[in-house]
């Protein structure tokens, strides 16, 4: 069992180093993935966090784990404002209706 936790993570710390372009060092991505995990993300997302937050440092100047966490914290309480401050831009109406229609519903019909 410790071995194939050893291998997934290693193949996990691989996809982030390609996520950031071998940018940020592995110290880092492993405790910033730490933090996403225990916010409740998936493998997946957080190479997808760490793509955008990679991304938005160059373009800032803000440091990478500024702005993973602000990514993260932004997706995780819903707040577009901090997702623009990172400069990824939210259609709230578009993601109203795929999420309503996901769940069967329709976007009219979520609440708070």
């Amino acid at each position: 069992m410790a071995k194939s936790m050893g291998s997934e993570a290693d193949a996990m710390i691989k996809k982030l180093r390609a996520a950031t372009d071998g940018a940020v060092n592995d110290f880092n991505l492993i405790q910033q993935a730490s933090k996403a995990m225990l916010q409740g993300f998936k493998p997946e997302e957080i190479e997808k966090i760490f793509q955008m937050a990679d991304t938005a440092a160059d373009a800032t100047g803000r440091s990478f784990e500024e702005m993973s966490e602000m990514i993260a914290r932004g997706l995780r309480t819903g707040r577009t404002a901090m997702l623009a401050s990172a400069g990824i831009v939210v259609d709230q109406e578009k993601a109203h209706r795929e999420y309503a229609a996901a769940i069967g519903t329709t976007s009219d019909q979520l609440t708070d």
